[in-house]
């Protein structure tokens, strides 16, 4: 493994290697013109330009290139068209190089930038890089990516797979990439500017308040109050596989969140934001002190895990106990993070300020928490009509219509707000 800090001379090693460049150019870079050619003579330039290898060393490569005919330059002509070609070349900054995407993404990108994600974000690139972005631009020299190349890529990637897989996709390429621009491997990021089909917003289906009781109370004890906990307290999966005892206060019914669990792997949580302290429902505090006395342990012991002590999968929870409830229950098939999207749209229908609610589900933008996070409930837009027809229709207001009427319509309404209330959203992105 080749540190970036050893390779990258240019940017890095900016006191004898930077010299070195810079007395490199003036040798090299001025370059020379001469004539080629015995029926149609033409001049041809000739330079040497810095290079990066494969190995990360500096190296020197010639190279050439024709201006024009001798007939239509002279000499003098063919030196200034020469001089503004090197010139451009130093302006930018760039320095070629013949490594290929794959070289770069093993060398310098995964050991230096991978790390610093979190465990589902690696592999989430993991996948992204073994699978179709190595395979399909490995061997290019990454000053031999286009836009052209990149557009053609995931254009046809669209015909086999969907809008968020593609643009997944791209905006890890366009990340790799884009450190090669720091790094100064590129001047220019192609994968940027590439044009892609909208995401859209998938509205999964919804469950009712009395189907969710029943879904609770046909879960086990531990997998019935992690449900609680995901629906009443915001928690993502992870941090609730990840919570220990000693960030429980059973006295004063708060939860400190700090720490998430993926797969076995313990982090920090998602964000700064994600740091945070939440306040127990009455239901979940009472089911945590009854847990606690099935449950004893340490401080450090995790409130849900295996007999081992181990991290439970959340995967597993949901494939043995979560699903079979639903499917015996006839409802959709609910996701660990369905209920964080249906607290936040509960809290938004119960007028609760952005800004509390933000603090709760633990997002670093309240935008995140308005668009993402907040669904529009079943029914809710007849909810909307019908207040502003009760509104409209007060008795110190105007008479649309006859009193016959106004009375069929109330007891319609009346009916329709009773049916309503009883119903749930379920939202589903995966934030």
């Amino acid at each position: 493994m080749i540190d970036v800090r050893s390779t990258l001379a240019v940017q890095e090693h900016e006191g004898e290697s930077e010299r070195k460049v810079r007395m490199a150019r003036r040798r090299f870079q001025e370059g020379y013109v001469f004539k080629r050619g015995k029926k149609r003579k033409v001049w041809v330039a000739r330079w040497r330009e810095l290079l990066i290898g494969d190995d990360g060393k500096l190296t020197f490569i010639r190279k050439a290139e024709v201006l024009g005919s001798v007939s239509e330059l002279t000499k003098s002509d063919a030196k200034q068209k020469l001089a503004e070609k090197l010139d451009r070349k130093q302006k930018s900054g760039r320095v070629d190089t013949t490594v290929t995407l794959g070289n770069f993404v093993r060398q310098w990108w995964k050991p230096s930038l991978l790390p610093t994600y979190k465990p589902s974000t690696r592999k989430q690139a993991q996948l992204a890089i073994d699978n179709y972005l190595v395979p399909k631009f490995g061997e290019y020299r990454l000053s031999d990516i286009s836009n052209v190349d990149v557009q053609a890529f995931f254009g046809n990637l669209l015909e086999k797979l969907k809008p968020d897989t593609v643009h997944g996709l791209h905006r890890w390429l366009r990340r790799i990439l884009s450190c090669a621009v720091e790094w100064r491997f590129l001047k220019e990021n192609p994968a940027t500017g590439i044009k892609l089909p909208p995401t859209r917003r998938r509205e999964p289906p919804f469950i009712t308040a009395q189907q969710f009781q029943n879904l609770v109370q046909g879960l086990p004890v531990k997998v019935r109050l992690m449900v609680l906990l995901a629906m009443m307290t915001s928690m993502r999966i992870g941090e609730i596989l990840g919570l220990r005892w000693g960030r429980i206060d059973l006295r004063n019914g708060v939860i400190r969140v700090v720490e998430s669990c993926y797969r076995g792997t313990f982090s920090t949580v998602k964000t700064r934001k994600s740091e945070r302290q939440i306040p127990m429902s009455p239901i979940v505090l009472v089911g945590l002190r009854r847990w606690r006395e099935l449950r004893p342990g340490g401080p450090d012991d995790l409130v849900f895990s295996t007999r081992r002590k181990k991290p439970l999968s959340d995967g597993n929870l949901l494939k043995r106990y979560v699903y079979p409830a639903c499917d015996r229950l006839k409802i959709p098939r609910v996701s660990w993070h369905m209920f964080r999207h249906l607290h936040g749209t509960l809290l938004s229908q119960l007028g609760v300020p952005v800004a509390v609610a933000q603090a709760q589900l633990g997002h670093a933008d309240p935008r995140i928490t308005l668009q993402i996070y907040t669904h529009v409930l079943p029914d809710a837009q007849r909810d909307a009509v019908s207040r502003l027809e009760r509104f409209l229709m007060d008795s110190n207001g105007p008479k649309l219509h006859e009193n016959r009427a106004t009375e069929e319509i109330e007891i319609d309404g009346k009916l329709l707000m009773g049916l309503e209330k009883e119903q749930w959203a379920r939202p589903g992105s995966n934030r």
